[in-house]
């Protein structure tokens, strides 16, 4: 189980924050050398439990993101063929 403040590094790192920003964000770090949390960034992204995380909320994203598009379609669809049939009605 994660910690609210791995949980809040993976959410960061999954909106396409940087490892650093990602940290700073997640562990509200204000003072702090850019080496010191660029290393500690890469080591709690090398962690298992992190990586599993990260790859499970991206998985979860991938699904929104289909499901989305093929909800657009399908409305997209619905609208294409009522206006098709207005058409056919307007020319008979």
């Amino acid at each position: 189980m994660l910690t609210p403040k791995q949980e809040r590094f993976c959410q960061c790192i999954v909106k396409g924050m940087s490892q650093t920003d990602a940290y700073k964000e997640a562990f509200e770090i204000k003072t702090a050398k850019p080496e010191s949390v660029y290393t500690m960034a890469s080591r709690l992204l090398r962690d298992v439990k992190i990586e599993s995380r990260v790859e499970e909320l991206k998985k979860g994203i991938e699904k929104e993101l289909v499901y989305s598009a093929l909800e657009s379609f399908n409305k997209l669809k619905e609208k294409s063929l009522v206006v098709w049939q207005k058409l056919v009605e307007l020319l008979c």
